[in-house]
């Protein structure tokens, strides 16, 4: 019956009060018989608040929102990721441009790339491109492993060279 001079239970106890979930938030050790249902068991409501609360408080600990200063730091550094891929490959262009003037072959035919010299600059600049990435990557972790996964499996898109590094984010990160 409902009495106006009981004290109100917060959401959080009326959850618990459930039988269903509070059994769900017990082990099969922590049973104890529940006075109102004989025969049956179910946990105590203090034993499956005091898990709830331990298990919230964990998750608690382990994932916190970055602050303002910290989520500034990380977009920062993913432009300045970008811009760096973006200078170096522009910068080897002209590289390759001047390489091709090198060797006699003209730099606005797109054959002259087929050349095992300027392939052999352009598989070098790939290398390199794609260690700097995978270190930033796996600095960066979260949502940019992901991207990182997303481009190693892309061989219809990327060099080899990016397939082969970037491979090791299918492996070995979580």
């Amino acid at each position: 019956a409902f009495s106006f001079f009981q004290p109100k239970q917060s959401v959080k106890s009326k959850q618990l009060s459930s039988p269903f979930l509070a059994a769900m938030t017990t082990n099969s050790n922590d049973h104890t018989m529940s006075q109102e249902g004989k025969g049956r068991l179910f946990p105590t409501s203090n034993q499956a608040a005091t898990k709830l609360s331990s298990t919230t408080n964990m998750r608690s600990v382990k994932s916190r929102d970055p602050s303002i200063l910290e989520r500034l730091v990380r977009r920062f550094t993913v432009f300045r990721i970008a811009l760096e891929v973006f200078v170096g490959y522009k910068f080897a262009s002209f590289q390759a441009k001047r390489l091709k003037r090198k060797l006699g072959l003209d730099p606005t035919d797109v054959d002259s790339d087929d050349h095992p010299d300027i392939q052999e600059f352009w598989s070098a600049v790939h290398a390199r491109t794609s260690r700097k990435l995978l270190g930033n990557i796996q600095k960066l972790e979260g949502f940019w492993i992901k991207v990182g996964q997303y481009l190693s499996s892309r061989a219809d898109v990327m060099p080899p060279e990016y397939l082969e590094t970037l491979s090791v984010l299918q492996d070995s990160m979580p």
